[in-house]
């Protein structure tokens, strides 16, 4: 009878201690999940400053980028990177323009469909509102490439923008200031991530208002496609795309 107390004693010690080893190991893969998630988000978001830190110090060194730039120049022997960041330039203003205008079709041309999903949400949520966003007196102060990738099938390139501008919202039909100020200068900064196809080749010759396939003056729908050539040419098919834009607090 004794025995037989000891062996259901031992059963029972052992079921318990397989137990909550199995829920320790449980916890522990939680949690190294939970790590790895935390420790490899290294994109910006909307939380603030910390994020972007981290993006920035792991980003590639000046030597590991111009690296990829020059898998670029290999394959595209007409990119340059000052004229890259020269078109950067164009387009930040280019865009900026079309957000204060709320004119989605001068918007669509240089997104792809996800970034132009989300700012047509945006720019509608302020038609909607009967508000415009005012965006007075920009001024790009520097344009820095933090990032580069080539690849056969893809390249893209990533830039920090620090620009000034006066940022507020009026009411459409008083014009009355209902968000930031008129007279405030404020610094901002912004992560822009472009992208194309890995076989497309520079165009010299492209100007910023013609379609980029057929030259005709740019009227781009919102699916993206060209009203002349029915071609879509906002999946960097034919030259470098807006993809994300990241804001840094």
């Amino acid at each position: 009878m004794v025995f037989i107390i000891v062996i259901i004693i031992i059963i029972l010690w052992y079921i318990a201690t397989k137990k909550r080893k199995n829920n320790t190991n449980t916890n522990d893969y939680d949690s190294y999940n939970n790590n790895n998630n935390n420790d490899n988000n290294y994109s910006y978001n909307n939380n603030g400053t910390n994020d972007f830190q981290r993006y920035d110090q792991t980003r590639k060194s000046d030597a590991d980028i111009q690296n990829e730039l020059n898998k670029i120049m290999q394959k595209d022997p007409e990119f340059f990177k000052e004229d890259f960041v020269s078109k950067v330039n164009e387009m930040f203003m280019f865009i900026y323009s079309a957000w204060e205008k709320r004119d989605l079709n001068l918007l669509r041309v240089y997104e792809t469909d996800s970034l132009f999903n989300l700012h047509k949400g945006m720019i509608n949520e302020y038609i909607q509102n009967k508000q415009i966003n005012m965006l007075d007196n920009i001024c790009i102060r520097n344009i820095r490439l933090i990032d580069a990738n080539s690849a056969p099938s893809y390249d893209s390139i990533t830039v920090k923008v620090t620009a000034t501008l006066n940022d507020y919202t009026i009411d459409e039909d008083t014009k009355r200031v209902v968000d930031g100020s008129k007279t405030q200068i404020s610094e901002f900064t912004e992560i822009w991530t472009f992208i194309r196809k890995g076989n497309v080749q520079t165009k010299q010759t492209h100007n910023i208002n013609q379609c980029p396939n057929c030259g005709a003056p740019l009227d781009i729908n919102s699916e993206g496609e060209c009203s002349y050539c029915r071609t879509v040419v906002t999946k960097g098919d034919y030259g470098w795309v807006l993809s994300n834009i990241e804001q840094v607090d």
